[in-house]
C-alpha cells in the first residue's frame, strides 16, 4: 500500500497542474534529461499501447506499470547527466511493465489504471480521496512491511560500436 505521502503527492500533482503537463511530464518524452534524445519508432504497437498488453521475450507477458512514469523520467534524466547521454550510447532507451499471468488480467490491469488516472482528474474524486486516505508520515507500521519485497527484471541492449 502507498504510503501517506505517495497518495497526497498524486492528489497534489492533480490539483497543480493540467492534465497536459501531467501527461508529458510521464510520457516518456525526455523532458527532465537535459540532453534530448532522437525521436526514434515507439516500440509498442498501437493494439498495445491501447490494451497495454505486450509479451516479451524472458520477462513474459507484462503490462502497463503504475510507477513508469516517474522511474522513467528519473532514468531518462540520470542517462543525460552521466556522461552526456553517451554511458550507454545514442539509442538508449528504458521502459517498465509489471508482469501478469496473461493477457486477460494485463488488460484488467491496464484499464483499471488508466480509469484511476481519469478519476484523478475529477476535482470531487480526489476530495473524497483526502477524507480517505493516510496522512503523509502515516501509514503501514514498519514491522507490518519489514517482509515486504519488491523484484525488477530488466532486459538491456547495449549500443553496438
Amino acid at each position: 500500500m502507498p504510503s501517506g505521502g505517495t497518495l497526497a503527492t498524486m492528489l497534489t500533482i492533480f490539483d497543480k497542474y493540467s492534465l497536459k503537463q501531467i501527461a508529458d511530464a510521464g510520457s516518456g518524452n525526455w523532458s527532465s534529461s537535459p540532453v534530448q534524445r532522437p525521436k526514434g519508432k515507439s516500440p509498442s504497437s498501437l493494439v498495445s499501447k491501447l490494451f497495454g498488453v505486450r509479451s516479451l521475450p524472458i520477462l513474459g507477458t507484462v503490462t502497463t506499470s503504475l510507477n513508469a512514469g516517474p522511474n522513467i523520467a528519473i532514468v531518462q534524466r540520470s542517462w543525460g547527466l552521466n556522461a552526456g547521454g553517451n554511458l550507454y550510447g545514442p539509442n538508449f532507451q528504458y521502459h517498465e511493465y509489471v508482469a501478469v499471468r496473461n493477457r486477460f488480467t494485463g488488460v484488467l490491469v491496464h484499464l483499471a489504471l488508466a480509469l484511476g488516472m481519469m478519476a484523478f482528474a475529477l476535482p470531487p474524486v480526489r476530495w473524497l480521496l483526502k477524507q480517505l486516505v493516510y496522512a503523509p508520515g502515516q501509514g503501514a507500521a514498519k514491522e507490518a512491511t519489514a517482509k515486504d519485497t519488491l523484484e525488477y527484471r530488466a532486459i538491456a541492449t547495449a549500443d553496438e560500436d
